[in-house]
C-alpha cells in the first residue's frame, strides 16, 4: 500500500512538472507574432466531441475531437475587432475490427479494438503548443470510457515528425504491421503505471494563441 501510494505521489509530481513545462509558450511558434511586432495572449482552449457520422465504424463508438481557440473580443493586429472561434485542430476515435497489428484480415486475432483514426490535424499556425498531444489525450480517454486497455495508431512510416509526436507519448511500434502496406501500427497500454498514463488521466490544460 505504501509503496503504491509513494508510486502514484511520484508519478503525479512528475507529470504535474511536465505539464507546467509543456504550457510555457514556444517563442519560436508562429503563433506568437500577432502583427507590429506584438504578442498574442494565450487562451484557454476548448475540446468538442461530436459523434463521428462519417467514420468507417460500424458502432455508436465514433467520435471526432475538436480542439477550439474561443472567440476573443479582439487580438493585436486585429484593429479591435472581434475574433470568431475557431477549430484548431482536430482527429478521430473509433472502434474497429481489427487484428492485433490494427488491420482488417481474416487472422482469428481480429476483435473490437479502439483505433485513433484519420490524421491528426493541427492548423499551421497553433502547431507546437500542445495541440497534438491533447488530441491524443481526448482519444484515448474516449478509448478507456469505452473500455479498452489500448489504443492503436496507424502512422505513415515515412512521417518522422508523427513518430517523435507518439513515441514522446508513450507509443510502440507493432513490429508485425511493419510489411508492405503502406503505414504502420503503433500501440500504447492505457493503463500502464508509468507517466503516460498518470498524465493522460490528470485534467488537462492547453492554451492556444
Amino acid at each position: 500500500g505504501c509503496c503504491f501510494c509513494r508510486w502514484t505521489s511520484e508519478m503525479l509530481l512528475q507529470s504535474l512538472l511536465l505539464h507546467a513545462r509543456a504550457s510555457q509558450p514556444c517563442l519560436n511558434s508562429p503563433a506568437m507574432a500577432a502583427g507590429n511586432g506584438q504578442f498574442a495572449l494565450p487562451v484557454k482552449a476548448e475540446v468538442r466531441s461530436e459523434r463521428w457520422m462519417g467514420s468507417a465504424s460500424r458502432s455508436e463508438r465514433a467520435v471526432r475531437i475538436n480542439v477550439m481557440r474561443p472567440a476573443l473580443d479582439a487580438l493585436p493586429g486585429s484593429g479591435g475587432r472581434p475574433v470568431p472561434a475557431t477549430t484548431v485542430g482536430h482527429c478521430g476515435v473509433v472502434v474497429l475490427d481489427v487484428d492485433e497489428t490494427g488491420f482488417h484480415t481474416e487472422c482469428s486475432t481480429v476483435r473490437p479494438r479502439a483505433m485513433l483514426t484519420g490524421t491528426v490535424f493541427v492548423k499551421p499556425r497553433f502547431r507546437r503548443q500542445g495541440v497534438a498531444q491533447r488530441l491524443v489525450r481526448e482519444a484515448e480517454t474516449h478509448a478507456r470510457l469505452w473500455g479498452f486497455s489500448e489504443l492503436l495508431l496507424p502512422v505513415d512510416p515515412k512521417n518522422a515528425a508523427a513518430h517523435r509526436l507518439y513515441e514522446k507519448l508513450g507509443y510502440v511500434k507493432i513490429k508485425a504491421s511493419a510489411g508492405e502496406a503502406k503505414q504502420v501500427t503503433l500501440k500504447r497500454n492505457l493503463w500502464a503505471p508509468n507517466l503516460h498514463t498518470a498524465h493522460s488521466m490528470l485534467n488537462r490544460h492547453t492554451e492556444v494563441q
